[in-house]
């Protein structure tokens, strides 16, 4: 819900998605995802953040809004 709660805050600024890695288990394979739920930013095709674990919803938007 909090991921729900910031894609709509950051409407305009970011786009957020969403991925089921047992239907997709290649794309965590990918970028190396350990643990679940993982959160990443991409800022022109790159990582450029990523938080491992449940995050306080200040943190990730703190975080990640360094980035916009």
């Amino acid at each position: 819900p909090v991921v729900a709660e910031l894609s709509e805050e950051w409407e305009g600024k970011a786009e957020v998605y969403k991925i089921d890695i047992d239907q997709t288990p290649s794309v965590p394979q990918q970028f190396g995802v350990m643990g679940v739920p993982t959160l990443m930013l991409f800022k022109d095709g790159q990582v450029v953040s990523s938080l491992v674990g449940y995050k306080p919803k200040k943190k990730i938007a703190k975080e990640f809004e360094a980035h916009f």
